[in-house]
């Protein structure tokens, strides 16, 4: 009798280790940032940056721009656009300044 009952105990015991590790990761995805990639492109777009491209990372919460702008005030102001687009990320500004004229 005694030997039931302890396999009783640790199925107990497995089930709530399982629900609690099931549990954990469950709570992982709630770290996931919203879709904002759309929102940045539509922004950038709209001040005349459509040429900066745009990438995501909901997971680490990082969007990163790239692309080649023609002076350094228009790639501070695509990272200015993006930071009020997605305001829960971390902005990554990859984008390269060339002169038209060098």
């Amino acid at each position: 009798m005694k030997h039931t009952i302890s396999h009783r105990s640790l199925l107990f015991a497995s089930a709530a280790v399982l629900a609690g590790a099931l549990g954990i990761s469950g709570c992982h995805s709630l770290d996931i940032h919203p879709d904002d990639q759309a929102a940045v492109y539509k922004a950038l777009d709209s001040n005349d940056l459509g040429s900066v491209m745009v990438s995501q990372s909901r997971e680490r919460g990082v969007i990163t721009l790239a692309g080649v702008v023609g002076a350094a005030n228009r790639k501070s102001q695509a990272e200015a656009i993006a930071k009020l687009a997605a305001p829960g990320y971390t902005i990554v500004d990859n984008i390269r300044v060339e002169s038209a004229g060098l």
